[in-house]
């Protein structure tokens, strides 16, 4: 934890308030504050929860944990969704090297419910492994996935008895409060030649210039740094990582990421998060409406990048 308030990104002691966000996603009306570094202008959590209280910030009302049905009528559909998402995440990794082959070796470093390294193993046979701190996204499917290695615990002591082609972190970097050493420590479990592909918010889109303290990028206070293009290249260079490419959006709907900063904006009720059915119709309406918005996506940046890394 940052327990001192350093920058996470390059250390440096001295900061200025930015912005203050209530809790999001959830019943829980503390707010937390922003700050920006002085040193290299990266934008971070200040005074974080301690360690033994971040859990509390993941229970099972949590969104991304919550029931299978929180979409009531409508799951079905947005279970095709998840899947289109996650073979939108296949095909960008097999685009990005032709390669690899049965023995590759992937970790997906935050994988939550890991519907994406189940359908990722039915393609390609590749060896799946998936870790996050919490295993509430896949404890009462195990059997699903069963042809998985799926971790859960303080990631520092798990010892992997091979090293990785790729990992993957969709949206998980973003949620651990000490950047820099995670990222040594992928660095030491890759092989020579492997990938590492990570998506976040991004600081420098108009939706959060639009949203501010609403948009779901802070996803206070489970987010430690909120990074823009020179941030993050900043901490991947510093951590023995090369940045090849970065993409001004991700394999996420940008549309969905803006869609939960305005249900933030609405001061919606967090106890009627766990039930999404009857936000379901707000949700379409605005799809429609904002698809010819969205359709740019990949040439202005409307909350979401990707980053395409390799080792030094």
């Amino acid at each position: 934890m940052n327990e001192n308030n350093n920058c996470p990104i390059c250390d440096y002691s001295n900061s200025e308030f930015f912005v203050s966000s209530k809790v999001q996603m959830q019943n829980n009306d503390s707010i937390f504050s922003f700050h920006k570094c002085l040193n290299c202008d990266s934008i971070y959590l200040y005074d974080p929860p301690k360690e033994q209280d971040l859990s509390h910030f993941y229970d099972e009302n949590y969104l991304p944990y919550s029931s299978d049905n929180i979409w009531g009528k409508y799951t079905n559909l947005v279970k095709k969704w998840q899947l289109m998402l996650d073979k939108r995440r296949i095909n960008f990794l097999l685009d990005l090297n032709k390669k690899f082959d049965k023995e590759t070796r992937i970790l997906d470093f935050g994988c939550g419910h890991p519907s994406f390294l189940y359908e990722l193993e039915k393609k390609t046979g590749w060896k799946c492994f998936g870790y996050d701190f919490s295993n509430n996204g896949w404890i009462k499917h195990k059997n699903t996935f069963d042809k998985i290695n799926l971790y859960s615990g303080d990631f520092n002591e798990i010892e992997f008895k091979n090293k990785f082609n790729i990992i993957t972190m969709w949206h998980s970097l973003e949620h651990h409060f000490n950047p820099k050493q995670l990222l040594k420590r992928l660095h030491d479990i890759s092989l020579e030649e492997s990938l590492l592909i990570i998506e976040v918010p991004n600081f420098n889109s108009l939706s959060r210039k639009i949203q501010k303290e609403n948009w779901a990028g802070f996803h206070t206070p489970r987010h430690s740094v909120i990074y823009s293009p020179k941030s993050i290249e900043l901490l991947l260079e510093n951590s023995g990582w090369k940045v090849e490419r970065i993409l001004n959006y991700g394999t996420l709907d940008a549309y969905i990421f803006w869609w939960l900063g305005e249900i933030e904006k609405k001061n919606i009720s967090k106890n009627e998060i766990k039930s999404l059915e009857k936000y379901f119709s707000h949700f379409l309406l605005f799809k429609v409406l904002y698809f010819p918005i969205f359709l740019f996506e990949k040439y202005f940046s409307f909350g979401l990048m990707t980053i395409i890394c390799s080792k030094k």
